[in-house]
């Protein structure tokens, strides 16, 4: 079964025939008792939208429901979605980590890849391509896995007055909950990353984002390039063994590792 709604800044239309009805999100009921199962079809519409068409099927391997999480994107509610995302986050790595209120890196490779897609295609289809899991493994993945470059990038950290450091911002005020510019490319959802970036690496690597690396719809402005034969090679399907080709040298590429007991608080 699928759906077609409308998204524009005079709300919601579901387009059915040849009309559509202007209504919120929240009153669309489309056979609710089988919500994990309806496909959704959404349509960007602002004047500052991208024209593309994104599918997002609210499936869960685990019965969760991700409706509030659909609604609070539908209406912009930016910061409520990325609450509800970290909550959703505890749910779908268990009774754990529900009780204690955050999630264990180790724990991110439990989560079924069904869940973690239809999260991250929610905050993909209501952000056109700006927010989500996966843009912002592409935003990692184009500063070479540098995680400084990287907090820096998606405007998660600031510059400390005429030194050459950056700090993290400030949760909540210092943030973004916009998805208008200047708001950078992958800023939300946040991962809290003061004690370690294990929990947000284990995210981003998770095999249910691995298709990020060959979107198109994904690529980094810098990654185009914009002469006649530029552009046809960026058509070209990457290979996956040149993906996966370990790098060049003798030693392998250092990591810092915490000990695997620490735990990364994921509340702000």
């Amino acid at each position: 079964m699928e759906a077609v709604m409308l998204l524009g800044t005079a709300g919601v239309g579901v387009l059915g025939g040849s009309r559509a009805m202007p209504q919120r999100v929240q009153c669309v009921q489309i056979a609710q008792a089988r919500c994990c199962n309806v496909r959704l079809r959404v349509v960007a519409a602002s004047a500052t939208a991208r024209e593309a068409t994104v599918d997002v099927a609210l499936e869960s391997e685990l019965g969760v429901s991700y409706e509030l999480l659909r609604d609070k994107l539908a209406a912009g509610e930016w910061e409520a979605a990325d609450a509800e995302t970290r909550r959703l986050l505890c749910v779908m790595a268990g009774e754990g980590a529900v009780k204690r209120k955050w999630v264990y890196f180790s724990e991110v490779q439990f989560i079924p890849e069904a869940d973690l897609r239809t999260v991250d295609g929610l905050w993909r289809a209501y952000s056109n391509q700006k927010f989500g899991y996966s843009v912002q493994r592409r935003v990692w993945k184009s500063v070479n896995e540098s995680w400084t470059a990287f907090f820096k990038k998606v405007g998660w950290t600031r510059q400390l007055g005429d030194s050459r450091n950056d700090a993290y911002k400030k949760f909540p005020l210092e943030f973004m909950w916009d998805v208008e510019d200047p708001t950078p490319r992958g800023h939300l959802p946040l991962t809290n990353a003061l004690r370690g970036t294990q929990l947000i690496e284990k995210l981003l690597l998770h095999p249910a984002f691995a298709f990020a690396d060959e979107d198109e719809k994904l690529m980094m402005p810098e990654e185009i390039d914009m002469s006649s034969e530029g552009l046809m090679q960026n058509l070209k399907p990457k290979s996956r063994v040149q993906q996966n080709s370990p790098p060049s040298g003798d030693s392998p590429a250092k990591k810092v590792l915490l000990p695997e007991d620490m735990s990364i608080d994921y509340g702000f």
